[in-house]
């Protein structure tokens, strides 16, 4: 479908309008987008520098992440069960990168994290 808006630009899809490039990112990216989202917003995350409670709640993500896969979607092929599974790890590689960061920028200004 093409859609020709007020001031002549032309787009191919209703999905170009809605969600741009994001409805073309792969389900990594889009884990790392979310990872940076979270880290900016929901701040009742445990954050990796807050060890112990970073630690549960990361083993406590991926477990239940395996226990929807194994139970409620056994079917799925084990190709795409293993991407999710890859997403999720992505999301806290980007999660714990964006921590070390943020602690970094802090420590160059003199700035004390508190952990």
């Amino acid at each position: 479908m093409k859609i020709l808006l007020s001031n002549n630009t032309s787009i191919n899809s209703i999905n170009d309008i809605t969600f741009g490039l994001y409805s073309k990112n792969s389900l990594n990216e889009t884990f790392r987008r979310l990872a940076i989202l979270i880290y900016g917003q929901e701040l009742y995350y445990p954050r990796p520098n807050q060890i112990i409670a970073y630690k549960n709640f990361k083993k406590g993500y991926l477990n239940q992440i395996d226990k929807i896969l194994f139970f409620k979607y056994e079917k799925l092929k084990e190709n795409f069960k293993n991407e999710i599974k890859n997403s999720s790890l992505i999301f806290f590689e980007e999660y714990e990168k964006i921590d070390k960061q943020k602690i970094e920028r802090n420590y160059k200004m003199g700035k004390t994290i508190l952990f």
